[in-house]
């Protein structure tokens, strides 16, 4: 059941949710208009080193965090606080079929809160409760020089 059942909650999620963002390897911009399109409660952008953070709260509780480099792409996301995962399609960007081809290779190993995914460029770390799902993605050939994963939170 483990990995069966978490492919097909993965796929239900991504066609089921009604929200998008900006995904990794997209330009900034699309942080913009999707936070006007899904009627965030609050937008901000937070400058730090060498990137921005756009932090966008939805009308669900869902705290979204996109890292954008100094070039304007967009190369890690976060989010927490709802009780589903976010449209992974979106969220994932031009790396969701990456995410998809090797979704089957996510362990879902019982007493373990979070799971890891992690490809040759492409990291996903996802997991929590009903009512209180988080998890991160980034891809590590676009984060910038004197950044680290660990500030993708």
């Amino acid at each position: 059941m483990g990995r069966t059942f978490f492919l097909a909650l993965s796929i239900s999620i991504i066609t089921l949710s009604p929200m998008a963002f900006a995904g990794l390897g997209q330009d900034e911009s699309s942080c913009t208009n999707e936070a006007s399109l899904f009627k965030a409660k609050s937008h901000d952008v937070t400058n730090i080193k060498s990137y921005r953070v756009h932090t966008i709260t939805t009308q669900n509780g869902m705290i979204i965090k996109e890292y954008v480099a100094s070039g304007g792409i967009v190369f890690g996301v976060s989010w927490h606080g709802a009780p589903f995962h976010p449209n992974f399609d979106n969220l994932f960007g031009k790396h969701f079929a990456e995410y998809s081809a090797h979704a089957h290779e996510m362990p879902n190993i019982k007493g373990h809160r979070f799971n890891t995914l992690k490809t040759e460029n492409l990291t996903i770390e996802m997991g929590g409760h009903m009512r209180s799902m988080s998890g991160r993605a980034y891809a590590a050939s676009l984060i910038p020089a004197g950044v680290t994963s660990d500030e993708i939170q």
